[in-house]
């Protein structure tokens, strides 16, 4: 199975440089010069990578195969994939198995459905898409999501009043 560790973001000089958008905690692992990365679209890979460096607040990376802007350019919004590290505990998820799943209160009543993981510097959030079509973003820590079940392909949330109109318990009652 692969992940996405990185998007590839705008050029940076005029030497085939990019910015990486990075989604992965193993900077340094998968991006060890030599490690080779798949992409989507697979039309734009294999690519190896040369050498990556911080610059202000951006990580910026090197391939072999990109020499120039242009060609660093072509790559914009290009996914980099690697094959899982490991597997994760029992409380760990990645973000594809969140994605698409169905939330519900403790009630079992429905929420709406997982758009994606947000990475936050705290904590994590889920984006729910609400039936309404509204996008909430849910602090993932386990106060406000008791349970994950991945066979059900269900979130249990407790949601804090006022998150999800008409659903969850008002801050002052916990």
């Amino acid at each position: 199975m692969e992940l996405t560790v990185a998007v590839i973001g705008a050029p940076v000089g005029l030497k085939g440089y990019v910015r990486l958008d990075v989604r992965t905690d193993s900077l340094r692992e998968r991006f060890a010069p030599g490690n080779q990365l798949n992409t989507n679209p697979a039309k734009h890979g294999p690519l190896t990578v040369q050498g990556l460096r911080k610059q202000g607040g951006s990580i910026i990376c090197a391939f072999k195969e990109i020499t120039d802007r242009t060609a660093a350019q072509a790559l914009t919004g290009v996914e980099l994939l690697a094959p899982a590290l490991s597997e994760l505990a029992e409380d760990e998820f990645y973000p594809y198995e969140l994605e698409g799943l169905l939330v519900k209160d403790l009630a079992g009543n429905e929420l709406g459905t997982v758009n994606r993981l947000v990475f936050g510097s705290g904590h994590d959030y889920l984006e729910v898409t609400t039936p309404e079509g509204e996008d909430v973003l849910v602090p993932f820590v386990k106060a406000l999501v008791p349970e994950v079940d991945l066979e059900k392909e269900e979130v249990v949330m407790d949601p804090p009043g006022g998150l999800f109109p008409g659903h969850g318990t008002a801050l002052e009652a916990r």
